[in-house]
């Protein structure tokens, strides 16, 4: 499995932040940060969001891309 930039999140862009899906500017920000956290691999083909239960699906990915749920603005961390 692949590791990003050791999981570390961009200090200018805090994890837990609160967003606005309705705001354009909360939507850029969280496309810069996941941009800045995944370099050259942020040019994917495909995106998949797995919630809860559906891990399995990225499973079949072959050479995957992961960016945990608590590293992405305005996600839900995962207990």
């Amino acid at each position: 499995m692949a590791t990003i930039n050791n999981n570390q999140v961009p200090p200018s862009v805090p994890a837990h932040k609160t967003i606005n899906p309705r705001s354009y500017d909360d939507l850029l920000a969280v496309v810069e940060s996941i941009k800045s956290q995944l370099g050259d691999k942020a040019q994917a083909e495909v995106g998949i969001i797995c919630g809860s239960g559906l891990g399995p699906i990225g499973d079949q990915v072959e050479e995957p891309t992961v960016l945990p749920y608590e590293k992405i603005p305005g996600f839900p961390s995962v207990h």
